[in-house]
């Protein structure tokens, strides 16, 4: 059973992911989104590709062992 859930964060601190997925800014506040990957399934994952809809690609076969319950994330 492959599965895995996303959660994207949103925050103003570069290298840190945020508990918060909305923010209010002023015009040119630069933004730094967080994408925390989890496996829920029982089927480690080897490599990663992820793409958001407004920013397009954020990994592209990225080489990182998934194992069942673990989580990574990118910034």
């Amino acid at each position: 059973n492959a599965a895995v859930s996303l959660e994207k964060t949103v925050g103003t601190l570069p290298g840190v992911c945020p508990s918060t997925s909305a923010i209010t800014v002023a015009h040119g506040t630069t933004v730094y989104y967080c994408y925390e990957i989890t496996n829920t399934g029982n089927t480690p994952f080897a490599t990663h590709s992820l793409v958001d809809s407004r920013l397009g690609a954020i990994l592209t076969d990225t080489p990182y062992l998934l194992i069942p319950g673990a989580s990574f994330h990118t910034i």
